[in-house]
This record gives C-alpha cells, structure tokens and sequence, in this order.
C-alpha cells in the first residue's frame, strides 16, 4: 500500500465540506438555555434563602409593638410552609435537569415540558403571597399607628377607599411584576428550546 500517496490524497480533501447534521447542532446547542437556566435557579435559591431570613426579622427590624409580633409569626409560618413546599419542587426540577441527555429529543421534550409547569408553578408560587404579603404590610402599618398613639378609629369611608385602591395598584404591581420576573430569567430559555424542537420536528 502506498502511503504517500493515500496521504496525499487525504491532504487534498477539504474538511470544510463535511456537514454536520442540523440535528446534531440543534442538539447541542440546546446545552446552552438549559445551562443558563440551572444558573439562574441556583441564584434564585440563594436570594429566596436571604429572603426568608430577613422576614424571619422582619417584626424586630422595624420594632413591632409586642401585641403584633404573635400575628406577624403566624402569618410568616405560612408563608414559610408554603416556601418550603415550592422550594422542594424547584429543588427536584434542578437536580432532575443533571440526569437529562440534552443530546436525545426525548430529554430536550421533557425538559421543555416541565420547565412549562415548573413556570407556572412558579407564578403560582408568587400569587400565593399576595395575600400574605397585604397583612404584612397591614401590620406594618398599624403598628406605625400604635407608635404615634393611634388606632383604626380615625379611618373614614375616603381613607377607606383610598387604602382599598392602593392595595388594588399593589396587587397589579405585583402580579405584573412576578410575570416580568419569570419571563425575564426562564421564559427565554422556554422560547430557546422550543425554537430547536421546532427545527428538530421540521427534518
């Protein structure tokens, strides 16, 4: 056999002509959201954590009147059971993602799939505080009053009305700013995966 002359041959070849299969790139490239999206949720557990530590202090930091502190730490044990339950399964979906081959279709199909219910879990999650997060800021509120030696008897029907309004632009902030907030850190990578799926369903 002449090896020269096979050499050469192989030489003249021009790698730049192999093609590599749209499949396969769109495969790997799904990598990329997915590996954004883990650091993201890695991030979010740290600041939820720091969260909850600072509502753990929340009565003793603006020196609750001792007569409201019993309600503020029953109100914050819901809203920590309710934490815990979420953080659970936001914990689960993190470590499930280190056990999928984003290289198969499969994986990449059910990584977009409960990312989609994990996002709306999420927002779920966000709605849920809404009402706690009202009496909190009740509390607050009220124990300004019972600081400068007032009670609730001052309210008239227009304080009544104006407090009810401004909860209503509260509520709205809110809601408008949890969805924000999700499709900012995860909604881009949902569209991301769904755009290669999309390809991939296309060959």
């Amino acid at each position: 056999m002449n090896f020269d002359k096979l050499k050469d041959e192989w030489d003249k070849d021009d790698s730049n002509d192999l093609q590599i299969p749209i499949s396969i790139k769109n495969l790997k490239s799904s990598s990329h959201p997915i590996d954004k999206l883990k650091k993201n949720m890695k991030w979010e557990s740290y600041l939820h954590a720091l969260g909850i530590l600072i509502f753990a202090a929340y009565p003793y930091m603006l020196k609750f009147k001792p007569q409201l502190i019993p309600v503020y730490y029953i109100c914050y044990s819901m809203f920590f059971v309710i934490s815990a339950y979420y953080v659970y399964g936001f914990h689960k979906f993190y470590n499930s993602l280190n056990h999928y081959e984003t290289d198969t279709k499969n994986s990449l199909l059910k990584i977009y799939y409960e990312l989609q219910v994990n996002i709306e879990k999420y927002k779920s999650f966000g709605f849920l505080f809404l009402p706690l997060g009202l009496i909190i800021v009740g509390l607050h509120v009220y124990n300004k009053l019972l600081i400068k030696g007032k009670s609730l008897d001052f309210l008239t029907d227009k304080n009544i009305f104006t407090i009810t309004f401004a909860s209503v632009v509260i509520i709205g902030l809110i809601m408008f700013t949890i969805n924000a907030w999700v499709n900012f850190f995860y909604g881009r990578y949902v569209k991301q995966i769904k755009s290669i799926l999309d390809d991939l369903m296309q060959e």
